[in-house]
């Protein structure tokens, strides 16, 4: 999905009404990832084939996952969450500890090249 095309159609709810129209109700229903995998099930689509706004760059791995779907309460911003709603339970927390792993090791990486280029003492 280009960037272009969810531009024009970002544009075309906003001039159609549908945005103002949900605007106006101010009703948030949350969202549970049971809700999403029915909608996914049966073939609905919500925002542009996506369940919300976050979940569009999923397929390309650029996408940060909704820590609130899998709460007791749900996401209440739902369509227009700016999360991913297709990514899986846990990858919030996996993406943190592999980050977390990267960190660790570029930091023994920079002490190994710190010791290596330290002046040896000469005796």
């Amino acid at each position: 999905l280009r960037l272009e095309d969810a531009l024009a159609e970002a544009s075309w709810l906003a001039a159609s009404g549908v945005l103002a129209a949900v605007v106006a109700t101010r009703t948030l229903v949350p969202v549970r990832r049971e809700a999403v995998e029915t909608q996914l099930s049966e073939g609905a689509s919500t925002f542009m084939g996506v369940p919300s706004f976050g979940s569009m760059g999923h397929n390309l791995g650029d996408c940060k996952p909704c820590a609130f779907l899998d709460s007791r309460k749900g996401c209440v911003a739902g369509v227009n969450c700016v999360y991913c709603h297709l990514c899986d339970r846990g990858e919030k927390k996996r993406r943190q500890k592999d980050r977390r792993k990267a960190l660790v090791a570029v930091g023994r990486m920079q002490q190994g090249l710190h010791s290596a280029f330290r002046p040896q003492q000469v005796v």
